[in-house]
């Protein structure tokens, strides 16, 4: 058996759009890119987890989103009314 990769081995793909949606026992995180030309996404990532990894990563991500704004500043938000989640 290989050793697993170490993270700056693994290829690293932009998204710029998300969905998030759940099941019983599931939670799932949808990556798209969309390169505004015609307005068309692909998904380049779909995650799916339990909801209370789902809840470790949201609050990882949001003390990493916490430390990035008191080192950058706030971070404009955009698009909120496009937002998609929910039962899937």
């Amino acid at each position: 058996m290989s050793e697993p990769k170490k993270c700056d081995e693994i290829e690293a793909r932009w998204a710029n759009q998300f969905l998030t949606g759940y099941r019983p026992h599931v939670v799932e995180l949808i990556f798209y890119q969309n390169a505004g030309e015609d307005d068309s996404s692909r998904v380049v990532s779909r995650i799916v987890t339990t909801p209370d990894d789902a809840k470790t990563f949201l609050t990882n991500l949001a003390g990493t989103i916490r430390e990035y704004e008191e080192l950058v500043g706030p971070i404009p938000v955009d698009g909120l009314d496009k937002l998609r989640f929910g039962k899937r």
